[in-house]
């Protein structure tokens, strides 16, 4: 680029680095709640197997 110093091309490579790392940020946060989230459903979806598998067991056994 003519007539732009060679230090005001790192600096805007530097704005520009900071920017990607301040999306990638944003977007790791969203990816933790997100991965928070499915913790919480596979824990549900987990206790509601062993439910279902307990009252199979009861059911072959007998008991209900």
């Amino acid at each position: 680029m003519k007539g732009v110093s060679y230090m005001e091309l790192l600096l805007r490579q530097i704005a520009e680095a900071t920017r990607q790392m301040e999306i990638a940020a944003a977007h790791i946060t969203e990816l933790r709640e997100h991965i928070a989230d499915l913790e919480v459903e596979n824990q549900r979806l987990r206790d509601r197997l062993s439910s279902t598998l307990d009252r199979l067991r009861r059911m072959t056994e007998g008991e209900l």
